[in-house]
């Protein structure tokens, strides 16, 4: 790589602040023509697909859906860039096989309305047994907020009502990516949600 590609790149990634930003955005948004010409933004969008793509098969491809590392990478990837908040759900089957990656609800830029009735409805609607929850903090850190603590808990409650586990809520942020279930937080205890964890977020 040439003196003028570092220097490219490394404005690229002063302005998204991680490689997945950037890839995030190549795919979401226009050209920086300050920076890079349309053919090389046009390379990025391509390989951000591809990329985005792989990690999707990887996660998914095992009889059984947990939130493992490849899991949380593809997550981290296909969100990390999105400049609105917003709530997914992964609706599993009987053997934890995945039915169903739903993006649900859109807000903005630091709150996003959810309906633990409509994530009830759902997983009646796909016969699930299981679910985790994912959604995004656009500019701030990974870390639960009270809201997101109460949020998760009512939905454990609403699901347990019909059978339906929550195996965990992760938050993906600019930086980094948070797992209630790696930090202990996913229990059928209410109380667990509101003490203070380990709150452990992975860059």
């Amino acid at each position: 790589m040439g003196p003028m590609a570092r220097t490219k790149a490394a404005a690229l990634l002063n302005r998204y602040n991680s490689l997945g930003s950037l890839l995030v955005a190549a795919r979401t948004q226009r050209c920086e023509p300050d920076i890079v010409t349309g053919q090389i933004w046009e390379q990025l969008r391509t390989f951000s697909q591809l990329l985005t793509s792989a990690w999707r098969t990887e996660a998914f491809k095992a009889r059984v859906i947990s939130t493992s590392e490849a899991l949380l990478t593809y997550l981290q990837l296909d969100m990390c860039g999105l400049e609105r908040e917003c709530f997914r759900i992964l609706f599993l089957g009987p053997d934890n096989r995945l039915l169903d990656d739903r993006m649900l609800w859109e807000g903005t830029v630091n709150r996003v309305h959810v309906y633990p009735r409509e994530v009830v409805r759902q997983a009646i609607e796909l016969s699930a047994t299981a679910l985790i929850l994912v959604h995004n903090h656009p500019y701030g850190s990974a870390a639960p907020s009270a809201t997101d603590r109460r949020l998760t808990q009512q939905i454990i409650d609403a699901c347990a009502v019909i059978e339906v586990a929550v195996h965990d809520h992760v938050i993906v942020g600019r930086e980094g990516i948070f797992s209630f279930a790696a930090n202990a937080l996913v229990s059928d205890d209410k109380n667990n949600l509101f003490e203070n964890a380990d709150k452990r977020v992975w860059t």
